[in-house]
């Protein structure tokens, strides 16, 4: 998680929305066996309808397999608008 806040190997939507407040940086790692229990690995994600993506990745000119890391600043507000959240984190 703290990888993603910071950009370690590009940015998330959710990284994205954090950076205007809030400047992260790694400073140690800790390793996921030190927590009791285990962190298992979770994801959430908006609905956002098959058509519109297909619709937002074409304006963009992103290939449908184009990863999060690759998206500029713009195209992850523009995103963001798209799953049509007002503000504040996801």
């Amino acid at each position: 998680m703290a990888r993603r806040r910071a950009g370690v190997g590009g940015a998330t939507l959710m990284t994205a929305q954090w950076w205007p407040w809030f400047d992260f940086r790694l400073v140690r790692r800790v390793p996921a066996a030190a927590f009791r229990p285990r962190p298992g690995v979770a994801a959430a994600a908006p609905d956002i309808s098959r058509p519109a993506l297909r619709q937002w990745t074409r304006h963009h000119r992103l290939l449908p397999t184009a990863l999060p890391k690759s998206l500029t600043a713009p195209q992850w507000a523009d995103l963001f608008h798209l799953t049509g959240r007002t503000g504040g984190p996801l």
